[in-house]
């Protein structure tokens, strides 16, 4: 019989340490509310191979971005950016707070722009996976402009606060 009160208490007590971890599992780690979910999958623009987007998160609360050409034709290109995190699995877009104009320019073959971004931009907590993407166009003056080809390209970082 003693045997039987023992096993009977050991296995409620697995139950119980089962039940208790898996409380606020399906609970999202960050209020998504004010995002919406990343429509990057669906984008019909091509993904680059001639252009590089890298991101250096320094710490201070700044992004340097740089944009790359390596290809070999013009690329026009704004300064635009999209920021995107990744909550919970899913890739939620990050509305930006500051907006500005948003201006066209021109990135010859082999050269690269680099820009700063304040990530107090975003509302978004300062920690996590993140993916920052743009889009550009790629142009030619031999291409009539009705044969402009869309692109963009992304890049995922960590920010560890």
């Amino acid at each position: 019989m003693e045997i039987h009160k023992l096993i009977s208490i050991i296995i409620c007590t697995l139950l119980f340490t089962v039940g208790c971890a898996s409380i606020g599992s399906d609970a999202p780690t960050e209020d998504t509310s004010k995002f919406s979910v990343s429509d990057i999958m669906n984008d019909e623009s091509k993904i680059s191979k001639d252009v590089n987007l890298s991101v250096d998160a320094s710490g201070d609360g700044n992004l340097l971005v740089s944009f790359k050409n390596e290809g070999s034709e013009n690329i026009d290109h704004g300064y635009a950016i999209y920021l995107e995190k990744e909550i919970d699995g899913t890739w939620y877009l990050i509305p930006e707070i500051a907006a500005y104009a948003d201006e066209s320019s021109i990135l010859e073959p082999y050269k690269e722009f680099t820009q700063t971004e304040k990530l107090d931009n975003w509302d978004v907590t300062k920690k996590g996976i993140f993916r920052m993407y743009k889009k550009y166009y790629s142009t030619d003056a031999n291409r009539p402009a009705t044969e402009t080809e869309k692109y963009s390209i992304s890049n995922e970082f960590e920010l560890k606060e």
